[in-house]
């Protein structure tokens, strides 16, 4: 007997109805299964009751071999259905088409599915080291290969990390020793003595590092970080692999290049599913959320904008800072005008110095003997001699535009010009002396 092909969009409702009874099995209600497929709910609905009501009405194991051959089976139908033609009828038409195989069509399914939702119930409650533990991560991976990068992977992500934790937990209160993996949280660090120099809490979960624990990149607080070690009896995790797995922190962008951006003086690699927030630029503050490798390399998940760059901190207020060195340079000046009042006392002595010279008053001791005669004869000639009074020319030196400097000039030509007149002077006198003899010799002639 063969069956009929199934359209091309039944495909959909197998990959949905999987990812549904996986999420129902880890605790998923009815409604929010169907919210992840609005438009194949009413195909889903009767569907995941069936597979409801079969759990509970058949409490007694399926025997594996059964099991077995019935996702066998399964699978190979499922391959020939995604070779079908796509169809623009609706979900359930053939049944229609074939009324005598509609019923017992039906049936099949549902007690396939029933089969598979049982595994999938006795998987779910597996530990580390028991016999369907490994079954369930492969139905855990093909599950997540159903809907890759979207929300809803994501989301079971998340829901499969928390597993693992749990399946930790209950290890550790089993007192059991087995092999595990798992990410948690890094929330403390305990620095310890012996074989073990410090202890890690990851999620409520002790975890020690030992001398034998190979560290994969650099750990810090707030870290998402994976463990891969053993458990032990007396409630520890002891890590023999210990690498970050994810990371969010924010800070300012300090470059832009096409494969990497540099984020708070951290290097991060940007991919093609980068999600980057319109508006972001050098020093824009952002929040990056990021994700490691294997070998611990930082990449960018998201980068969220959380303040343009001209609203960033408070970059710009150092500026005001500018104006101290001017104070600085003013402090200077302050000392400049006491070298002015220093030079200006030293020339100042030096103007006694020709002052003190009133030797011309003493060679008119020498004119006694002179009579009044005589004496108004040379006074024309002084007259004459009046003429190098401009000799006061010198004046014009005051150039030098320090007052330091015109006063010793103006001090140095007062007294070149008293010089010249007590010269003038004392060369008056000789010569009315000289008249003096002249004329009595004269009249002694």
């Amino acid at each position: 007997m063969t069956f009929p092909r199934l359209p091309a969009s039944e495909n959909e409702l197998i990959d949905a109805l999987a990812v549904c009874l996986d999420a129902m099995a880890i605790g998923s209600d009815l409604e929010t299964c169907l919210g992840m497929y609005p438009t194949l709910a009413e195909d889903l609905r009767p569907l995941l009751q069936t597979a409801q009501t079969a759990q509970i009405a058949s409490p007694l194991p399926v025997p594996i071999e059964a099991m077995n051959r019935s996702r066998t089976r399964l699978l190979g139908r499922a391959a020939e259905y995604r070779t079908a033609p796509r169809s623009r009828a609706g979900v359930f038409a053939w049944l229609t088409r074939t009324p005598r195989f509609a019923v017992s069509s039906l049936v099949t399914i549902m007690v396939l599915f029933a089969g598979l939702f049982t595994i999938n119930s006795l998987a779910a409650r597996a530990l580390p080291g028991d016999a369907f533990y490994p079954l369930k991560l492969s139905i855990e991976n093909a599950t997540m290969g159903l809907t890759p990068g979207s929300p809803a992977q994501q989301a079971l992500e998340q829901v499969y990390r928390e597993r693992r934790i749990d399946e930790v937990r209950a290890l550790l209160i089993a007192g059991r020793e087995e092999t595990i993996t798992f990410e948690g949280v890094f929330a403390a660090r305990e620095l310890l003595s012996g074989v073990a120099p410090e202890r890690l809490l990851v999620s409520d979960i002790y975890v020690l590092n030992t001398i034998n624990t190979t560290t994969i990149g650099e750990l810090e607080i707030g870290m998402l970080i994976q463990v891969v070690g053993r458990t032990r009896a007396d409630g520890y995790v002891e890590a023999t692999v210990l690498r970050p797995r994810a990371f969010a922190f924010v800070g300012l962008v300090e470059s832009i290049t096409s494969d990497a951006w540099r984020v708070d003086g951290r290097a991060v690699g940007i991919r093609a599913e980068t999600q980057i927030d319109a508006g972001v630029e050098l020093g824009s503050k952002v929040m990056v959320l990021a994700e490691f490798d294997d070998e611990a390399t930082l990449f960018a998940r998201a980068i969220l904008l959380t303040a343009p760059a001209e609203d960033t901190p408070t970059e710009p207020q150092p500026t005001p800072t500018v104006p101290n060195p001017s104070e600085t340079t003013s402090t200077p000046t302050s000392p400049t005008p006491t070298p002015t009042a220093s030079p200006t006392s030293t020339p100042t002595s030096t103007v006694p110095l020709p002052s003190s010279t009133p030797l011309p008053p003493a060679t008119e001791e020498a004119s006694p003997s002179a009579t009044p005669s005589a004496s108004p004869q040379p006074s024309d000639d002084p007259t004459a001699t009046s003429e190098p009074e401009p000799t006061a020319s010198p004046a014009p030196t005051l150039e030098p535009t320090d007052d330091d400097n015109d006063n010793e000039n103006e001090n140095d030509n007062d007294n070149d010009n008293d010089n010249d007149n007590e010269n003038e002077n004392e060369n008056d006198n000789e010569d009315e002396n000289d008249n003096e003899n002249e004329d009595d010799n004269e009249n002694d002639g």
